[in-house]
Parts: structure tokens; C-alpha cells; sequence
């Protein structure tokens, strides 16, 4: 297993995989991830030339960073690799580091506890009715948010 930045002919792949993760209800367009690619912090994890798992931490114009998700291929969940992009996703950032996340997604939240994200608050209704979020915060290394 290899973690790696991605590369610009990386889109397709990333979003045939973010598809069958997340499906077409929050999936993104792959015209998105190209852009992504460019202009912010994209970390795969290649197996066999397959890319099985992706990161994605976005700048900010108020100088902080927005991790807007991490996904692992469904054959290869619970084998530390969403731990292995975190890792790579957080190399060198002393930016504040935000992120939403659903109550219920105990394995996230403990994931994200592990690197030192705590949660700010609960937003009721963040992307519609039922669909509450909570808002976590990793601080810089200086403690600024």
C-alpha cells in the first residue's frame, strides 16, 4: 500500500470511487475532483494500481483548512488506511483544520479524536432536515483557531 499526492489524470478513478461510497446522494462530479487535484490537498492510497482510498483538505481564504472527506473502498475498511491518510492529509499543516461529521459516525469521530479534533458544536438540520453535523476543529500547533 502506497500513499501518494494524486495526480491530475487521477479524476476519473477518484470519482468512480467516491461514487460507490457514497453513492449519488453526496457523491462529487468529477470535474470537481480535477480541480481539487490542482488547487488543494488530495492524498490517495494505491493497491495494485488501484486507487482504494482518498483524502481531500481544501485551503480556506481565512487561512485555515476544511477536511471535506476521507473514503476507504468498502474490501479495504478496518485496515488503519483512512489512519494512513489522515496522516498524509496533515504532513506540515499548522493551519486550523474543520470539519463536519453525522452524529452517528462513531467510527469518524473516533477517528478524527485520535488526531486531535474536538468537537466545537452540534448544527441541527446542517444539510437539511435530520441531517445534523458536528462541527470539529483541530487547532494549529500554536493553538490558534
Amino acid at each position: 500500500m502506497k500513499i501518494l499526492k494524486a495526480k491530475k489524470d487521477d479524476f476519473i478513478e477518484i470519482r468512480k470511487l467516491d461514487k460507490l461510497i457514497f453513492k449519488d446522494k453526496t457523491a462529487d462530479g468529477e470535474n470537481i475532483w480535477k480541480i481539487w487535484i490542482e488547487y488543494c490537498k488530495v492524498i490517495k492510497a494505491v493497491h495494485n494500481k488501484k486507487i482504494v482510498s482518498v483524502g481531500l483538505l481544501i485551503p480556506t481564504f481565512k487561512k485555515q483548512l476544511v477536511l471535506h472527506k476521507i473514503f476507504v473502498h468498502p474490501r479495504f475498511q478496518d485496515q488503519k488506511i483512512g489512519e494512513k491518510i489522515m496522516m498524509g492529509l496533515l504532513k506540515n499543516e499548522n493551519r486550523p483544520v474543520y470539519l463536519t461529521v453525522r452524529p452517528i459516525n462513531k467510527k469518524a469521530i473516533n477517528l478524527y479524536n485520535r488526531f486531535g479534533f474536538k468537537i466545537l458544536k452540534e448544527i441541527k438540520n446542517y444539510y437539511g432536515k435530520g441531517e445534523d453535523r458536528y462541527l470539529m476543529i483541530k487547532k494549529s500547533k500554536g493553538g490558534k483557531k
